[in-house]
Parts: C-alpha cells; sequence; structure tokens
C-alpha cells in the first residue's frame, strides 16, 4: 500500500467568461489575476499575513471556440490565524 506523498489542501474555483476577443487589448483578465495574486493588498497577500494560504495561481484559458474560464487555485495551509 502506497502512502500520500505530500498533504496538500488545494482550493480550485473555475468560472466562465464572456468572449474577450474584441477587447483583447483591455487586458481586463489580466487585472483580475493582479488584484487576486500580485502585491499588497491582493487576496492572495490577505491570505498568506493570515496564515491560511500558501500560494496562488489564477488566469484565463479558453478552449479556441470563443469560450473563456477564468481558474483560480489557492494551496490553503495547515495553519491558521486566531484574528
Amino acid at each position: 500500500m502506497l502512502g500520500a506523498v505530500k498533504d496538500v489542501r488545494i482550493l480550485h474555483l473555475t468560472w466562465t467568461l464572456p468572449c474577450l476577443c474584441q477587447d483583447y487589448l483591455k487586458k481586463s483578465e489580466d487585472y483580475l489575476s493582479h488584484l487576486l495574486g500580485h502585491g499588497q493588498g491582493s487576496l492572495h497577500s490577505y491570505f498568506k499575513v493570515k496564515g491560511w494560504a500558501t500560494s496562488l495561481a489564477a488566469g484565463v484559458g479558453d478552449d479556441r471556440r470563443h469560450h473563456f474560464f477564468f481558474f483560480f487555485g489557492l494551496c490553503l495551509s495547515h495553519g491558521h490565524s486566531s484574528d
């Protein structure tokens, strides 16, 4: 019998987006990724300070048929803050 290599808790969220083809120069999906995962004030930095998460990945994908989706993955920590 094999045991687990690593105990990992990951929250995955995915939702659909309207077609981004016409507005690709506005890069609104990059703004959302940045808001969630980069720098002071981001959701990722807030979760890290609280001790709730260790890493975050976010971005946009498509199925090559003008269907777009936004994905969000958060590696949850085993510890927590008392706040």
